[in-house]
């Protein structure tokens, strides 16, 4: 397939995906809000910074939970009713969070939350996946996940300010934007994907499939859960300002809508594992600088967290279109729902770790861990290259 007839493909996809694509928007609006002002909330209630951790972990158990059980209702009740009903979940938990004045119950109501958001992801997951070929897989996932982090962002940017009016009153704000997200769904040009009564496959099943592309699940949801735990403590820890640690901060997430698309369009090109390869070879540089540096110019330390940043986000993507570029369509709902468990195990475990490896090495750890990580993915995609050169 040429460029051209490519890029007319990837059209055809956005735009046969805009409801969903809206829909994505309206609920990552709200989980990047959600995020940004929940430990904001907790800390003005008087809770201790493990009770934050905890809200933290619970959500991300119930994003597993959801990982581990939702396949068989969306394929019992198809995509939309099945979306309409988790982000009726995630909706109604996180509404109740202005209500429910004690804190120490919230880690309880975030893991019921994450019951919905896993739910919602297992959907999106593969509704994009039935609406794309492997000839322009890399670039129809790059565009989704480029929409959902850009919207996080900004969810995290207008509701931090809101909540400074309103204060836990914002959460009802957030709780409706879930349920805004069904509208448009509801109403895709393109109608949903088929059920499918044919057995689903099982995580060792996907795992003897594709390997190399579920250890890139994993490592991302271990390396992006330390990012998002541990950097503003990196920077603190290594005498950044304010302003600095505000900026290093951004940037390690911003990083993401710089890798994203570049990096999907290439592997629709040149090949999945060629491009992990270089870009874990070039995570795990730009980590071991920030790692051994002392002291570094600003300048050049935000830019090595805005490259390590954008590629750790951009590896679950490299390694759920590598994995389901080997899946049948009728495969892609339960694809989704392992892919998703290999990422959540990582994201559970991955702040523990590597802030153990802080505790061992100092500040530096951080990056000490994530480089380890990529440099292990870079080994394993070379020899998944080989094994496939044409995967």
């Amino acid at each position: 397939m040429q460029a051209g007839e490519q890029s007319a493909s990837l059209l055809r996809v956005a735009r046969s995906m805009l409801g969903v694509s809206l829909g994505v928007t309206c609920f990552a609006l709200a989980n990047g809000g959600n995020f940004a002002v929940l430990a904001v909330e907790m800390a003005s209630a008087g809770a201790r910074e493990t009770l934050v951790g905890l809200s933290t972990s619970a959500y991300f158990l119930g994003t597993l939970t959801a990982s581990l059980t939702c396949g068989r209702v969306v394929a019992a009740l198809g995509y939309v009713r099945a979306f309409a009903l988790f982000a009726v979940i995630a909706a109604l938990t996180t509404a109740s969070l202005s209500i429910v004045t004690p804190v120490w119950l919230w880690p309880l109501v975030r893991a019921l939350t994450g019951i919905g958001i896993g739910g919602i992801y297992v959907v999106l997951d593969s509704w994009f996946n039935h609406a794309t070929s492997n000839a322009t897989r890399g670039r129809t996932y790059a565009y989704y996940e480029t929409v959902r982090l850009t919207s996080v962002s900004i969810g995290s940017f207008l509701f931090i300010g809101l909540s400074d009016q309103v204060g836990a009153s914002v959460f009802l704000a957030t709780g409706f934007l879930y349920l805004l997200a069904v509208v448009p769904v509801s109403y895709n040009s393109s109608g949903e994907p088929p059920r499918t009564d044919l057995p689903r496959p099982r995580f060792v099943q996907i795992f003897r499939l594709a390997p190399v592309g579920m250890i890139c699940c994993m490592v991302g949801g271990l390396t992006t859960a330390a990012i998002y735990g541990l950097v503003p403590l990196f920077g603190k820890s290594s005498g950044l300002k304010t302003a600095e640690l505000a900026a290093f901060v951004f940037c390690s997430h911003f990083g993401a809508f710089v890798v994203q698309l570049p990096a999907g369009a290439l592997s629709d090109r040149l090949g999945r594992h060629g491009v992990a390869f270089w870009l874990s070879l070039i995570c795990a540089g730009s980590a071991l600088f920030l790692a051994m540096a002392e002291r570094p110019p600003v300048p050049l330390l935000i830019l090595a967290g805005l490259v390590t940043g954008g590629i750790c986000h951009t590896v679950y993507m490299l390694g759920t279109i590598d994995t389901n570029d080997r899946l049948e369509p009728a495969a892609f709902l339960g694809g989704a729902a392992c892919l998703l468990i290999a990422y959540d195990l990582g994201t559970i475990s991955g702040p523990l770790l590597a802030s153990l490896t802080m505790e061992v090495v100092g500040p530096g750890g951080l990056y000490l861990f994530i480089a380890a990580l990529m440099l292990l993915l870079a080994l394993l995609q070379g020899i998944g290259r080989w094994l496939r050169p044409r995967a």
